[in-house]
């Protein structure tokens, strides 16, 4: 027994050492706080060990592969936890911020002399409500807490290229939709 419990230990650090950095980015990534992501990453590899103490060697074929598994598993379960909050643009909906939505879409559509209506500054919001979490989180920190795209970028786990880019082809859909009056995304 204590044979096993020996080889479960290095075989543990051998796949900790593998996949910590990849899954901690995952977690990270999907996750709504560094804490939280913390507690999951622990979380995840206190699991593992615990696979490796009850299973024979040869039950994980893909280290990675099982250990991003047992992550993406426990952010369910932490999701299924949490209570349903609004997406960051629910916020938007009091009339102090009705502002930020009107300077915005005056931005978006270049427009100087062009007044902004509540019912405008609704749509757009409604339209940002029906997109991925990924735009919603990226507009609520950019227009909402003035953060840089590098920030931004630090925060979600991506690359700064990629999130320009996520702002930059939703302003163009957007003026896009206000200027010519389609409704696409």
């Amino acid at each position: 027994m204590n044979n096993k419990k020996e080889d479960a230990d290095a075989h543990f650090r051998r796949i900790y050492a593998q996949t910590a950095e990849c899954v901690w980015r995952y977690i990270l990534g999907k996750c709504a706080s560094v804490e939280d992501g913390r507690d999951l990453l622990q979380d995840v590899f206190t699991e593992l060990y615990v696979v490796l103490r009850t299973k024979d060697a040869d039950y994980i074929r893909d280290p990675q592969a099982f250990v991003l598994r047992l992550a993406a598993d426990r952010i369910a379960r932490y999701y299924k936890k949490l209570p349903r909050r609004p997406t960051p643009f629910s916020a938007l909906s009091d009339e102090e911020n009705d502002e930020d939505i009107t300077a915005f879409l005056a931005a978006a559509e270049n427009t100087e002399n062009e007044a902004i209506t509540r019912a405008a500054a609704e749509a757009v919001r409604a339209n940002l409500r029906s997109r991925d979490f990924d735009t919603q989180r990226i507009f609520y920190f950019y227009y909402n807490r003035g953060l840089t795209l590098a920030e931004i970028a630090a925060l979600t786990g991506r690359k700064e290229s990629w999130v320009k880019a996520k702002l930059y082809r939703t302003l163009k859909n957007l003026r896009k939709i206000y200027t010519d009056g389609e409704d696409s995304k």
